[in-house]
C-alpha cells in the first residue's frame, strides 16, 4: 500500500514537471517583449562582422493575448541595416506571425522609403523562440549590399 502511494506520488510530480516545462516553452499570453537591436551581425558583403545601424533602437514584440501570434516591429523610422543611411521610412509594415506549440515563429517587416505601391525596399525576417519571460532569435535583412545576419533577445 505504501509502495503505491510512493508511486501514485511520483507520477504525480513528473506530470507536473511535464506541464511546467510546456508552459515555460511558449509566450506570455498578451506579452510585450522589448530588447535592443544587436550593435553587431555578419554582413552580406563578403560575410564581415559589420557593425549594424540600429540607430539605438529597439525590437518589440507583442503578443497576442491568446498567445498564438506576434506582432513584431522596430522602435525606429530608421532602416536598420548594414550601411548607413539617415533618410526616414515612410511605411514600416508586417502581419502578425503565427507561434507553434513550441514557441517558435517566423515574422516578415517591409520597409518603404516612399508610401506609393511596389516591391518594400528593405524586408526583414525575424525569427525567434519564447521561453516564458523571454525571446530571443535571428533578424535576416535583405536589402542588396546593405543585408545581412544579427542575433537579438528580449524580455517581458
Amino acid at each position: 500500500m505504501e509502495r503505491r502511494a510512493i508511486g501514485g506520488l511520483a507520477a504525480l510530480v513528473g506530470v507536473a514537471a511535464i506541464g511546467t516545462g510546456t508552459a515555460l516553452a511558449g509566450p506570455v499570453n498578451g506579452g510585450l517583449y522589448v530588447g535592443l537591436l544587436p550593435a553587431y551581425g555578419t554582413a552580406n558583403y563578403h560575410h564581415l562582422r559589420m557593425r549594424l545601424h540600429n540607430h539605438g533602437a529597439a525590437i518589440v514584440l507583442k503578443v497576442a493575448r491568446n498567445g498564438r501570434t506576434v506582432s513584431v516591429r522596430f522602435s525606429t523610422s530608421y532602416p536598420v541595416m548594414f550601411c548607413v543611411n539617415n533618410e526616414f521610412l515612410k511605411v514600416q509594415s508586417s502581419k502578425p506571425a503565427r507561434i507553434s506549440k513550441s514557441g517558435t515563429f517566423t515574422a516578415v517587416i517591409n520597409d518603404k522609403f516612399l508610401v506609393q505601391g511596389g516591391a518594400p525596399a528593405i524586408t526583414q525576417t525575424i525569427t525567434g523562440h519564447f521561453s516564458g519571460r523571454s525571446v530571443s532569435g535571428t533578424i535576416y535583412t535583405s536589402a542588396g549590399g546593405c543585408g545581412g545576419v544579427s542575433q537579438y533577445s528580449a524580455h517581458t
